[in-house]
Formats: C-alpha cells, sequence, structure tokens
C-alpha cells in the first residue's frame, strides 16, 4: 500500500521538485516547471521553508484517492484510510521523518529522510533517485509503465520468490541486482536460510547477479555486495554454516 501511494504521488508530479511538495503535503512552487534543473539541495530548502496547508492537504488526500482509482487494484475502505495514513506521517513529520519500529522510537542515531536525500558518497556523489532530474523521470517511467511490482512474501517460503523466478524465466530474463538488508541475519536465527538458498537458486541468473546486503554494527552500518552465484556455490559446498561465516566478523 506504501508503494501504491508513491504510484499515485509520482502520477501527480511532473519534476522532482513536485513530487517532493505533494509527498509532504508542501504548497508546490510558483512556475514549477523551471526547477527541472534546481539542485537537490535548493528543492530540499524549499521544502523545508514551507508548511502544509491544511485545506490543501484535504484537496491533496482527495486527490490521491481519486488516483488510486485508477489503478485498477482492488482496495477497502480500510486500504484507502491507512494509505492516507502513510501520506499524513509524510506531511506531518516534512524531511525530519524517521525510521521508528513498534513501541520504540527513532534513536538518535537515525538519519532523517532530510539526511539521506542529501548523502554523498566517498566521491561525494549523490545516488538517490531525486538526485537529478533525470534520475527521477527514469524511476517515475518505470512506475507509469507498471514495471514497479511490490511483491509482499518470505524469502524462505514456498511461494513468493518460486513465482518471481517463474515469470523470470518465462520471461527471459535474469536476476540483476538481490537486495536483502539484513534479513540473512533472522533466516540463519530461524534456520530457515538453507529455504532461502534454494529460493535463490530458482531464480535465472548469471555472472553479473549479485546480492546486496546491509550488515549492522553497533550504531553503524556498511554495505556488502557478493555474487549470487558465489553465494548459492558456497552454501551448497558446506562454508554458510551462521551468518558470522556468510558477512565476517561483526564490528
Amino acid at each position: 500500500m506504501l508503494h501504491l501511494l508513491f504510484k499515485a504521488l509520482f502520477a501527480q508530479a511532473r519534476n522532482r521538485a513536485e513530487y517532493l511538495s505533494v509527498l509532504t503535503g508542501r504548497p508546490v512552487p510558483d512556475r514549477v516547471e523551471t526547477w527541472r534543473d534546481a539542485s537537490l539541495e535548493r528543492i530540499v530548502a524549499y521544502i523545508d521553508a514551507a508548511k502544509p496547508v491544511d485545506q490543501s492537504v484535504r484537496a491533496l488526500h482527495g486527490r490521491v484517492d481519486t488516483t488510486l482509482g485508477r489503478f485498477g487494484v482492488p482496495l477497502s475502505a480500510g486500504d484507502r484510510k491507512t494509505i492516507a495514513r502513510f501520506h499524513s506521517v509524510f506531511i506531518e513529520a516534512g524531511l525530519s521523518l524517521k525510521f521508528e519500529t513498534r513501541g520504540r522510537g527513532p534513536r538518535a542515531f537515525y538519519p532523517t529522510y532530510r539526511d539521506l536525500l542529501l548523502a554523498r558518497d566517498g566521491n561525494g556523489r549523490q545516488w538517490n533517485y531525486l538526485a537529478s532530474e533525470g534520475d527521477f523521470q527514469f524511476v517515475r517511467s518505470l512506475e507509469g509503465e507498471d514495471l514497479i511490482v511490490p511483491v509482499v512474501g518470505d524469502l524462505s517460503g514456498p511461494h513468493a520468490m518460486a513465482a518471481i523466478g517463474a515469470l523470470m524465466a518465462e520471461r527471459g530474463e535474469h536476476l540483476s541486482a538481490f537486495y536483502v538488508s539484513n534479513v540473512e541475519n533472522y533466516l540463519f536465527r530461524d534456520g530457515h536460510f538453507s529455504l532461502f538458498a534454494a529460493n535463490l537458486q530458482r531464480l535465472p541468473r548469471d555472472p553479473r547477479s549479485v546480492i546486496v546486503r546491509s550488515i549492522f554494527g553497533g550504531a553503524s552500518s556498511t554495505s556488502a555486495v557478493q555474487s549470487a552465484n558465489e553465494l548459492v556455490a558456497n552454501f551448497s559446498s558446506g562454508r554458510y554454516r551462521s551468518y558470522r561465516d556468510l558477512v565476517g566478523p561483526m564490528r
């Protein structure tokens, strides 16, 4: 349902400035078409300075609800309320929104949405899809062509990954990148990693297929990339008997 919200906002937004405005319930800048080449820093500064207007927010919720109805996805009244609630969180928090889990507020070291938007790698490059107008329009085109398809499932379960693998094989496609976050840790803990590895084997792969994971230690994290073929081969040979075997010593 969160992805349906994003899809609805992409359908309404012509560029990055308009997208972040409707996401956070801020007024769209005047002559928004002139913001196409604006830096992300300028767009973020505009959103931070603007304030949501109650009347405009109500109208925005109505437009989102109307757009959702055009997608052909059956939604109950409860589903629509949930999507509106998700949107309201972005509106209330703005770019200061932080990750949180049930029953536990955001930690002091959690980045804000603003931090994530403005983050740069070691070479000073911004990688998120709002970093440039070209990146935004590429993702917007994927949404417009229904090429971003959320699937809810268990990585070690019998259906979701198997169905994705079957569809990829039918289309003659190969895995490019599989982002698993730190889920492998839980799969090992619950004794289900072998089921995940078996599911991974069902996905059509080539030598360039990679697994991307997040490794957490203390108040920091790092990302690691591994060949999907290497992961499957090493697990089959018995090399990975624990999460520590997979990722190395935790920091």
